[in-house]
């Protein structure tokens, strides 16, 4: 039975650091899955979500079974369960792997150096960046100066750069791949944007909104048929109501409510009516000194 009076107790013993964090066990209070943040927003959100989790509770098993089998020898099945760890928030258990898996790379660099990067993106996912800068930085020796894996490790050191203070660093490396992701409709342009954005530094608030407008107009041009469309024109819309764009940012927000999907409908309403209800505020102030 798990003590659930204890407030103190229960989120240590399951490593708790944020919340929401949703946790499963099973009848003796053992881990089968963790999710942080809330992974569903409605009941057939739920239900799906469930059934998604039960399968990969099911495969993790099964996998854990193969990997002990092969007495942590089966580079293959390593890699499997790893990615089945890390599916159901246990990174403490997918790391300990990974790091197996490296020494079974061996003299094979460009796979030590890719699996060096999937610790190196858990660990900052842990908050543990003097971690993370280790394993990247080891990558970094073993991946050559070109290639996609090259990128993917430029976009994780900029983002260690980033949470690290090294903001100048970390907008380096982000200017770097950007306009060629972007050129490319490379997807990860967008998870660029949001790291160069995350740290620019300016004393004028215009300068920072107009820039993230910009870019992610201009992504939402770019990327119109992808997943993360509406994410994009929410964040454009977002910057545009702080760069005297008030009005093109409405349309667009409206335009998401209307025809978005997901989440970002819900938000693009509430970005919309927290800009209304400023403004009615605004006009209030102004009709009151009027009187005055």
């Amino acid at each position: 039975m798990i003590d659930v009076d204890a407030d103190e107790v229960v989120p240590a013993k399951y490593d708790v650091s944020a919340m929401p964090t949703l946790v499963i066990t099973d009848a003796e209070g053992n881990e089968l899955a963790k999710s942080v943040g809330a992974p569903f927003s409605d009941p057939e959100g739920a239900i799906k979500w469930f059934d998604e989790i039960g399968a990969k509770i099911d495969a993790f098993a099964g996998l854990q079974t193969k990997w002990d089998d092969s007495k942590h020898a089966d580079a293959a099945i390593g890699e499997k369960f790893a990615e089945a760890a890390s599916a159901l928030g246990k990174a403490k258990q997918a790391i300990e792997v990974y790091n197996v898996l490296i020494e079974l790379a061996g003299e094979d660099k460009a796979k030590a150096g890719a699996l060096h990067i999937l610790v190196a993106k858990m660990l900052l996912e842990e908050s543990n960046l003097d971690g993370a800068s280790e394993h990247a930085e080891t990558a970094n020796k073993l991946l050559p100066e070109e290639g996609d894996a090259r990128i993917d490790l430029d976009m994780l050191r900029a983002q260690i750069l980033m949470w690290s203070g090294d903001s100048a660093g970390a907008r380096k490396l982000c200017e770097k791949h950007y306009e060629a992701l972007l050129k490319a409709a490379d997807p990860r342009a967008m998870d660029l944007a949001d790291t160069y954005l995350g740290t620019t530094e300016s004393d004028d608030e215009q300068v920072i909104a107009k820039t993230g407008r910009d870019m992610y107009l201009k992504l939402a041009e770019v990327f119109v048929k992808h997943e993360r469309v509406w994410e994009l024109k929410v964040y454009a819309a977002y910057y545009g109501l702080s760069c005297n764009q008030e009005e093109a940012a409405v349309k667009e927000l409206k335009e998401v409510i209307e025809k978005g999907k997901g989440d970002w409908v819900k938000i693009a309403k509430n970005v919309l009516e927290g800009h209304e209800k400023k403004e009615a505020d605004k006009d209030g102030d102004e009709d009151s000194e009027e009187e005055d």
